[in-house]
């Protein structure tokens, strides 16, 4: 099984990129596990809602064009189905059984595009507030991590 984690955005904090390395490693010793950090897209300050919705068309396309391989996707936003920590052990063991590929996609910070709504299996949410995508990496890092043990 692999999973590919694909994130709109770069860590520019030092602690948070530690962090992310810390649980990469973790990962790694039972799962194939690569992050692909996905370019964002600039968005001019006061940007109307055509402005957001082309930056996330843009973010969006950049998305779909790493998905080369069948597998199943599940897209992090905030108005997904509320999960908890159980469903990512479930998911961790279901993608061992298959020994499938499974994507984690996380949106920018203006969200995720329809097309890439359109390509997801599912679509999860840690919680109806909204996090900094950087820090939201971690969590769903932790997560994985705590759920692979």
């Amino acid at each position: 099984m692999e999973i590919r984690i694909l994130s709109v955005g770069k860590l520019k904090e030092k602690y948070l990129s530690s962090a992310q390395e810390s649980l990469l490693t973790e990962i790694s010793k039972r799962h194939r596990v690569r992050l692909v950090e996905i370019k964002d897209e600039k968005t001019i300050d006061g940007a109307g809602t055509k402005e957001e919705e082309r930056v996330r068309n843009i973010e969006g396309q950049r998305i779909l064009s790493t998905i080369k391989e069948k597998g199943r996707v599940i897209v992090l936003d905030v108005s997904g189905k509320a999960v908890s920590s159980d469903y990512w052990s479930k998911k961790i063991r279901e993608s061992d059984d298959e020994k499938g590929l499974l994507y984690l996609i996380i949106g920018g910070s203006l969200g995720i595009s329809t097309d890439v709504l359109k390509l997801s299996d599912e679509r999860v949410s840690f919680s109806r507030m909204t996090y900094p995508h950087q820090l939201f990496r971690i969590m769903l890092l932790h997560e994985i991590a705590a759920a692979s043990k």
